[in-house]
């Protein structure tokens, strides 16, 4: 199955409840559920790092990717997909908007 991972930059038990549900949220949008990927924590990371998921895409949330040249932008590096964006918490209505933008051409 396409595997899509979450990047989070701090351990999922110290996410708060209203960002989890808006993680849900933001998954929904593009119609996948939560349990469907597979969150992993990391302050920053290398594409070839999360390579062994075979992940087809890759939205991470205060996570930075190095490979990533703007946030909010969907970027392709050989097969997988990549979104970087800031933290769940740091999100307000202009950043959903522009990660939003992101991720329709992302799921497109």
């Amino acid at each position: 199955s396409e595997s899509t991972l979450v990047l989070i930059n701090q351990p999922w038990a110290a996410i708060s409840e209203a960002d989890k549900l808006l993680l849900s949220k933001i998954l929904n949008s593009v119609k996948i559920s939560i349990e469907q990927v597979t969150i992993l924590e990391a302050n920053t990371i290398s594409l070839n790092a999360l390579l062994h998921y075979n992940p087809v895409r890759i939205i991470a949330f205060g996570t930075s990717i190095t490979e990533s040249e703007a946030s909010y932008k969907n970027q392709q590096q050989g097969k997988t997909a990549f979104i970087t964006s800031d933290a769940l918490s740091a999100l307000d209505d202009v950043k959903k908007k522009n990660l939003w933008a992101g991720l329709k051409q992302m799921f497109a």
